[in-house]
């Protein structure tokens, strides 16, 4: 092999090592912050009052049925 074929197929190679590494950092930091999201919903997930967030969830859809409920009435009165 020639020192200038050889010269080239190390260049090659080192540019090919090089994008490897930078691959395997990025897939280390995304595996980094995948984790770091878990962990933090977790944490969410564990300080939140399901009960109390239930219950706001729970009057604000019966405002929305009693509206409902209302509007049917009123439209069926009309008719």
């Amino acid at each position: 092999m020639s020192d200038e074929k050889l010269d080239v197929l190390l260049e090659v190679v080192a540019e090919n090592t090089t994008t490897l590494i930078k691959v395997e950092e990025q897939s280390a930091a995304t595996s980094a912050s995948v984790k770091d999201a878990r962990q933090y919903i977790q944490t969410v997930a564990r300080q939140t009052s399901w009960e109390t967030n239930g219950k706001a969830i729970a009057a604000v859809l019966t405002k929305a049925l009693e509206k409902d409920h209302e509007a049917l009435h009123a439209a069926s009165r009309e008719l």
